[in-house]
């Protein structure tokens, strides 16, 4: 029986983020397997997705769990420990592909590199491998990190997703 509404998700925003990522792959599975429509909503904060769902603003939530380098992200564990009555339903393996989204003629000119804490902790062997003298700054979303406007200066650079840098129309010097 396909829902004659569409299955609303809360996640964590905006477009382009990897959580919108595993969101469109999850609407993806739902509607090859049931049929049915999905309304990916960005929220803010992991938090706001939460509390959409525990309000009734979403039927379900995506958020992120944990990586494979930074290990567990803590604020999701929080949260997940006190709302008692919200149940996990499935775990969505994505894989991650980060990528610089620079104009830049060499990573010389790079100066600042911006994203969210977590993908710039996943990021920081090569940072330092390759461009030691830049400085990290975070930014709420890697989806954030191309659109703000201090990222527009040619020496400060985003890290993001290819799918971040294809959104906003940024340039990508490299992705890995």
């Amino acid at each position: 029986m396909t829902p004659t509404r569409p299955i609303s998700i809360a996640y964590l925003g905006p477009a382009g983020t990897y959580t919108e990522a595993a969101t469109l792959a999850y609407a993806d599975q739902l509607t090859a397997s049931f049929g049915c429509r999905c309304d990916p909503q960005p929220q803010q904060t992991i938090a706001q997705a939460f509390q959409a769902v525990t309000r009734g603003q979403t039927d379900l939530a995506i958020v992120p769990v944990e990586n494979s380098i930074q290990g567990s992200v803590t604020v999701t564990l929080d949260l997940m420990w006190q709302l008692t009555d919200l149940t996990i339903r499935q775990a969505i393996i994505l894989p991650i592909e980060h990528a610089l989204i620079a104009t830049v003629p060499s990573l010389d000119h790079i100066r600042t590199v911006y994203s969210h804490p977590q993908a710039l902790a996943q990021c920081q062997n090569w940072i330092a491998a390759h461009i030691p003298h830049a400085q990290t700054r975070s930014t709420d979303s890697t989806a954030d990190a191309p659109t703000d406007p201090p990222n527009r200066s040619p020496s400060r650079r985003a890290i993001a997703s290819p799918r971040a840098a294809r959104l906003y129309k940024r340039p990508t010097w490299l992705s890995h």
